[in-house]
């Protein structure tokens, strides 16, 4: 009986030891895409950081003109609203002068 166990646990010795190998190269390839991801991710968060930036500067630039042609538009409806008055005025005296 003990022939029949002595070489079974020699089979063993080997297929363990190849087994940490495996784990071994496991972890290790593991590791290497880890890595990988982590220079990865770096590039994206750089690229999003530069893409951010681009679009704050691209935002204030479009408030900026927006703020202008606010400012136009309101100038141009105070004039309007002035010619406006000043017809209404003309017009009022006109209508007393023929009345």
């Amino acid at each position: 009986m003990t022939d029949l166990s002595a070489p079974a646990s020699g089979s063993k010795i080997p297929i363990l030891f190849g087994c940490i190998v495996a784990l071994l190269g496991a972890n290790i390839y593991l590791y290497t895409q880890l890595d990988s991801v982590r220079g990865d991710f770096a590039e994206f968060k750089k690229n999003v950081q530069n893409e951010l930036a681009s679009v704050k500067e691209s935002s204030s630039v479009s408030i900026q003109t927006a703020r202008r042609n606010l400012n136009a538009l309101r100038d141009e409806l105070e004039t309007a609203r002035r010619q406006a008055s000043m017809a209404a005025g003309q017009a009022k005296v006109e209508a007393q002068r023929h009345a």
